[in-house]
């Protein structure tokens, strides 16, 4: 059992609200409008010392930072000087989720700004046999793996290489590998401009400037050469994102318009990934097997590619106008034009690859074409309606059309390195696919909804009808056209000023349409015809001043029909084939009287899906249905007690959540599946789905010296477990020719005692 050590706190002290609140996001209030002086200024700031335990798992501070020692959490500024208001908020100064918003409005300018730091730590202590000489460069000496090789092709016949014949193998390598954890950060910050304070419109400049850097996580992936390999390092990221706008507003009595124009642009400063091949120091020319000799040679590197650079341009232009019983129509449209035109690399990085032409295929003068020269056309357009014709009835319509319209030149592509990359050239089929490749094809789709509503006030009642129409259609996709059709009933009852009743019901029908949907339908499941249904109560219910209930339910669920199903073929149908979801929630506040407060909640989550496949030809025999399922339970506890009024408050604060995964699988005995796993037990369910347990326990003591000053000191402890079948153990080398990460995400304690001394001016 792991001992958990608590650093305890001697002391804190900070600065917040007087009120002893938590800290809040909004700027300190202005004096009372009678009383307001010209110039005023008001604040709230902390400075905290913590102490906790070491954490191993990345998981405790995925999205935060949880410092020791001292810290800036909080603090904001706000007041009026000489006719310019301002205010400026910060968290965690200094610190890799640091945010700092503000503004400033003077007469004729008005400034706003947000500037926000996003960590993500997706693992601490990976284990990599790789070194990153440069940025984006993994490798290892080349001496070291041409002895690897040497070994390998030396082991014969090659029915000899089995598992235990690898891992002794890398063993050493294994031994000496270096760790690295995985992070990412996010840097995004905003600042607009507004110019129109003393003109008959507003005028408004605004920016935007976006970085990501650190790791995508576990990246690089498949090795070809004799003999594969899938190895795992820490992806690169280094991209920016900016974007330029202005927008151009009027509001009247008749409305308002609005036009705006946006220009966006994304860099990506590391776009390639080389990771060296552990068994080749060079490269060599690949032999493929023949007979009972194995292959031998191939490339000593492999070249992954991210994201290309892009820009797009958008216009956007806007109106409403308003009429008498509260009757209001308007409109939108965005245009939007996308450009892709980054030089293309090579066909691969091999250098003895050679094209079906016998050209060098790691040169860019192999490629048919040196760059894509994208284009994508946008346009989202919007018609509204709202009006209250008469007392108590709404009503309520909208429009909406979307089109992607991918302009991008359709060049057949005549072959590639991708159907064994780094090592074979492979010609594509154009009789087969036009385009020699799915993925090639420039994808466009356009979407038209219609969505129409009615409510109307019976009193105690108030009732609501909607109705929608969604018409897909879609180029170089199994269904040409998707139409959905569905219809929501909702009511609302307000019995009592303390018991409201709200129920809602909602059905929905889609249907596909293509000329490819004639014998297998193979169709992806947000193609597949689709019925669905949504249904839920949410009971509110006041007894009394001091005591308030809320009880919920709500189900979703849907059947995907004709999936890819075999014509006249029964129990064929294949892929997603129905889902469920059910909810159900509780809650209770208690107000004894002024000094206490209590909350207790409880939710039920059951959400479940049957997919099936087969594991051979697509027969019954050979079918196999999984049954997934996961449980989630989660309830927590408030209590806050003033021990003395205005004086000592104490707070409790408790959760847990546990949610339990199950993958049942079930299928013929007689089939190629379990006839192929007879040796290991048949076919088996997993039983470790996802299961995830976290526990969390909050409490604070605060005493409130004087008006402006106070005390706290509190305690938060915090468990999480995790198990999961696909990601169990910790080995760097789990099967042949494997090498992966393993960096910490898993399970972890922690503690955290603190103490703070509060301010407030």
């Amino acid at each position: 059992m792991t001992r958990t050590t608590l650093t305890i706190v001697a002391l804190a002290w900070g600065l917040v609200g007087a009120g002893l609140p938590a800290f809040a996001q909004d700027a300190p209030a202005a004096p009372p409008a009678a009383a307001a002086p010209v110039n005023w200024f008001a604040g709230n700031g902390a400075l905290d010392l913590l102490g906790r335990d070491d954490v191993a798992s990345s998981k405790f501070e995925e999205y935060r930072v949880v410092p020791k020692g001292v810290s800036l959490p909080v603090f904001d500024l706000a007041g009026r000087q000489h006719g310019a208001d301002f205010a400026l908020w910060g968290d965690n100064l200094a610190q890799r989720d640091q945010r700092y918003r503000g503004f400033v409005s003077t007469g004729l300018v008005g400034l706003t700004f947000d500037y926000n730091q996003i960590p993500h730590s997706m693992g601490n202590d990976g284990r990599s046999i790789m070194t990153e000489l440069s940025p984006g460069v993994w490798g290892m000496s080349a001496t070291l793996r041409q002895a690897l090789g040497d070994r390998v092709n030396a082991q014969l016949p090659a029915a000899a290489r089995d598992y235990a014949f690898f891992s002794a193998l890398y063993a050493p390598t294994i031994a000496a590998a270096s760790t690295v954890d995985l992070n990412a950060l996010r840097q995004r910050g905003t600042v607009e401009v507004a110019l129109g304070r003393d003109l008959p419109f507003d005028l408004a400049v605004s920016y935007l400037h976006e970085r990501k850097s650190g790791t995508r996580g576990a990246g690089g992936g498949s090795i070809r050469s004799f003999s594969d390999n899938i190895v795992e390092v820490p992806e690169p990221l280094n991209e920016i994102t900016q974007d330029v706008g202005v927008r151009l507003g009027v509001a009247k009595k008749w409305g308002n318009a609005y036009a705006g124009f946006n220009h966006n642009w994304y860099n990506n400063r590391q776009e390639t990934l080389v990771v060296d091949n552990p068994l080749v120091g060079i490269d060599q020319v690949y032999r493929a097997a023949a007979g009972t000799v194995p292959a031998t040679g191939g490339s000593s590197r492999a070249l992954f590619i991210g994201p290309p650079d892009n820009s797009a341009n958008t216009v956007a232009l806007g109106a409403q106008l308003k009429f008498a019983r509260q009757t209001r129509i308007g409109a939108d449209v965005a245009l939007g034009r996308w450009f892709q035109n980054a030089a293309l690399y090579p066909y691969t990085i091999y250098s003895l690859g050679v094209t079906g032409t016998g050209a060098d295929a790691s040169n860019r003068s192999a490629l048919q074409f040196q760059s894509l020269d994208g284009k994508i056309n946008t346009t989202a357009a919007t018609l509204l309606f709202t009006s209250r014709p008469v007392t108590g009835l709404g009503l309520r319509a909208r429009f909406r059309r979307y089109d992607f319209d991918n302009r991008t030149a359709a060049i057949p592509r005549i072959g590639s390195f991708s159907a064994s990359p780094d090592r074979l050239w492979s010609n594509t089929n154009l009789a087969t696919e036009p385009l020699g490749y799915v993925t090639a094809s420039p994808y466009s789709n356009k979407t038209d909804r219609l969505d129409a509503s009615a409510s109307y006030e019976l009193g105690l009642v108030t009732v609501d009808g909607a109705v929608r129409h969604i018409a897909v259609d879609r180029t170089y996709r199994e269904a040409e056209t998707t139409t959905e059709k569905g219809l929501t009933l909702s009511a609302v009852l307000r019995a009592h000023e303390l018991l409201h009743v709200r129920g809602t019901f909602d059905d929905s029908a889609r249907t596909a349409e293509g000329p490819e949907l004639t014998g297998a339908k193979r169709l992806a499941a947000d193609l597949a015809e689709r019925d669905a249904r949504r249904m839920g109560v949410n009971l509110e219910l006041m007894p009394s001043g001091k005591v308030s209930v809320v009880v919920a339910w709500l189900r979703t669920d849907a059947d995907y029909k004709n999936r890819n199903e075999v014509a006249g073929v029964s129990g064929t149908a294949y892929g997603l084939l129905n889902t469920k979801y059910d909810s159900y929630t509780g809650e209770v506040d208690f107000y004894p009287n002024e000094r206490m407060e209590f909350n207790a909640y409880y939710t039920r989550e059951d959400n479940r899906s049957t997919t099936q496949a087969f594991s051979g030809g697509v027969s019954v025999v050979n079918r196999l249905t999984f049954e997934g399922s996961d449980e989630t339970d989660t309830f927590g506890a408030l209590a806050r007690v003033q021990l003395v009024p205005d004086k000592w408050t104490a707070t409790l604060n408790a959760r847990r959540q546990k949610l339990d995964g199950l993958m049942d699988v079930t299928g013929d005995p007689n089939g190629s599946f379990a006839l192929a796993r007879a040796a290991y037990g048949g076919i088996q369910d997993i039983g470790n789905y996802s299961d995830t347990t976290l526990n969390v326990v909050t409490g604070e003591l605060t005493y409130a010296v004087t008006s402006a000053w106070g005390l706290t000191a509190g305690y938060w402890y915090e468990k999480y477990d995790f198990a999961d079948a696909f990601s169990a153990g910790t080995e760097t080398y789990p099967l042949a020719g494997a090498f992966f990460l393993k960096a910490n995400d898993q399970a972890y304690k922690a503690n955290v005692i603190y103490a703070k001394l509060i301010y407030s001016f």
